[in-house]
């Protein structure tokens, strides 16, 4: 199949590499010894919708940037083709890196009692919900959509309660520095206001705030959600 002017360079990157094995690909790329983790290097690139662009994967012969253009040569990618698509992702990553990250606080309207603050340090956690690196490539109408069906399916999930925390009132979308959505349980935006309200439960360990340690389920740590 000929490459045609609109395909994108990814899809292109992936059909050429296709016709070569990958030892070949990665010594047409300069490189004279090749082991299986600059071919698992080669495979996430080629796999990658952002070309590695957005990871840290180096060598001591290629940065990111330096891995693709060579990457492209040894494809016969054109250079302009390569270079605009390059400058692209590279645009991208850098709003992903300096965008507000959007978040979900659960609001159990939770005033603390008798419970153990290591255990609501521990639990904090479970009141954020955040959401992946492309999420702040939409418009604010689709982010607030995607929010909305986010808060619908938690409460369906959770069955309106949090463990320690309580029952669920509502949601607060902070998706700006001073800019918050409020959202019923229904997932309906019903009020507006510029800052998360929430008291927020820390653990520290050794003396030093732990709760910063403490991975969600999704990965990120508790205190991701307080920014």
């Amino acid at each position: 199949m000929r490459d045609t002017a609109n395909a994108s360079l990814h899809a292109i990157l992936r059909r050429r590499a296709h016709r070569l094995s990958r030892d070949e690909l990665a010594r047409r790329m300069g490189y004279r010894r090749v082991d299986e983790k600059l071919l698992a290097r080669i495979d996430y690139v080629l796999g990658d919708a952002l070309l590695g662009l957005d990871a840290s994967h180096f060598d001591f012969r290629y940065s990111g940037d330096e891995f693709l253009v060579a990457l492209c040569d040894a494809l016969d990618i054109d250079p302009d083709l390569r270079a605009a698509e390059h400058a692209r992702i590279r645009a991208l990553v850098s709003h992903r890196n300096t965008a507000f990250r959007p978040v979900l606080f659960v609001d159990t309207g939770f005033r603390r009692r008798s419970e153990p603050v290591f255990a609501l340090g521990l639990m904090e956690p479970r009141r954020w919900l955040r959401f992946d690196r492309a999420f702040v490539d939409q418009d604010l109408g689709r982010q607030f959509a995607v929010a909305s069906e986010r808060v619908i399916s938690h409460y369906r999930d959770s069955g309106g309660v949090l463990p320690l925390w309580g029952v669920i009132q509502r949601y607060q979308f902070q998706y700006a520095d001073t800019a918050v959505l409020i959202f019923d349980t229904e997932g309906r935006a019903v009020a507006e206001t510029d800052a998360i309200r929430a008291n927020r439960a820390t653990t520290t360990l050794h003396g030093a705030d732990a709760t910063a340690v403490i991975k969600t389920p999704d990965g990120m740590s508790a205190d991701d959600g307080a920014r």
